[in-house]
């Protein structure tokens, strides 16, 4: 029912845990990097999963079928997600990507029924789909709930069919990289009836936003450029208006500030955790002094403007006194670092 992975370990290997029936619960320390394919694929009744920060990888298969997975929220260092590594999660919900995030190959999130939101970072360079109709290699394909997408400023293009047949998607929101949006990456999305661009027209394929809403409009910024051949309805808009910053400050930690663009009244991606030389990462908070409760990434929406900071907890250290044959008082000391 339970797994529990030490730091000591490095990865877990194909196959590891595989069809474990009972198993509900699993904590992978910060030591492991990689997860292979199938390692927990078929653990149909895992509901919690708690990734260490060391996590590099995700295996291809890794929790397909992991039917009772609701919420995932990706570790802050994860590089790349790989094929079909969530699909068929029916019950997931809240799905939170990290900002060092680079790769998320095709099928990662098929039949994924009950996801409503995705923010992808700015980070992602590439999301791997189908280019035939191979309906399980769709990267959020048949995600029936999904009705928001939000794809940073990192990705050049959208591949083929990632998002095909979410029926429920109403607003996409698309970052200034892409310059390519190919074949069928919308189609059978019936209810799409917003996209946002922050950048000048990409190159789309005539199929790209087949059997889409009637409605259909592209909101483009005042000066963008390209969008008056598109062949669908065009308005422009203010940024202002629909979508939000939020600025993620390390608080004494390292680096400088981290901004990420969200659409108004969505969750948002999470940085990578920051590091301070003798202290702890404890999450990020809404007031400078870490007062309240920690900022939820997976369900925490997005309303106005918003900035974050770092919370740190000392580190304390065991001091040791050896009294060489006399005596001491106390043998041991707990001692703040830099104290």
């Amino acid at each position: 029912k339970t797994v529990v992975i030490g730091k000591g370990l490095e990865y877990i290997d194909s196959r590891t845990f595989q069809d474990c029936k009972s198993l509900e619960s699993v904590t992978i320390g910060n030591g492991v990097k990689n997860i292979y394919s199938y390692a927990f694929g078929g653990c149909t009744k895992l509901k919690t999963l708690n990734f260490g920060k060391g996590l590099r990888s995700i295996g291809s298969n890794a929790f397909e079928n992991c039917e009772s997975l609701v919420t995932i929220k990706m570790p802050s260092n994860l590089i790349s997600i790989e094929s079909n590594a969530f699909r068929h999660c029916y019950k997931l919900k809240n799905l939170s990507f990290n900002s060092k995030l680079e790769t998320i190959n095709k099928g990662a999130f098929n039949n994924c029924d009950s996801l409503e939101k995705v923010v992808i970072p700015d980070s992602v360079k590439y999301i791997y789909s189908a280019y035939e109709s191979w309906r399980d290699e769709r990267t959020f394909g048949d995600c029936d709930n999904l009705k928001t997408v939000v794809i940073g400023k990192g990705l050049e293009y959208i591949d083929s069919r990632t998002f095909q047949g979410c029926k429920s998607l109403e607003s996409v929101t698309i970052g200034n990289g892409v310059k390519n949006i190919y074949s069928y990456v919308f189609d059978g999305c019936t209810n799409l009836s917003e996209v946002y661009y922050f950048g000048n027209a990409p190159s789309i394929n005539e199929s790209a936003f087949s059997n889409t809403s009637s409605d259909l409009t592209f909101y483009y910024k005042s000066g963008s450029t390209g969008f008056n051949n598109i062949g669908y309805k065009t308005s422009i808009f203010d940024p202002n208006d629909t979508h939000r910053t939020v600025t993620f400050k390390p608080n004494g930690g390292s680096g400088g500030d981290v901004k990420i663009t969200t659409l108004k009244g969505l969750t948002t991606a999470m940085p990578a955790d920051p590091t301070r030389t003798g202290y702890i990462f404890k999450g990020w908070y809404t007031n400078k002094e870490c007062s309240g409760t920690q900022w939820d990434f997976s369900t925490d929406i997005v309303q106005n403007n918003t900035t974050l900071y770092a919370k740190w907890s000392l580190n304390k250290y065991t001091l040791k006194f050896n009294a060489r044959g006399g005596k001491t008082p106390t043998s041991s000391k707990s001692v703040s670092y830099n104290t």
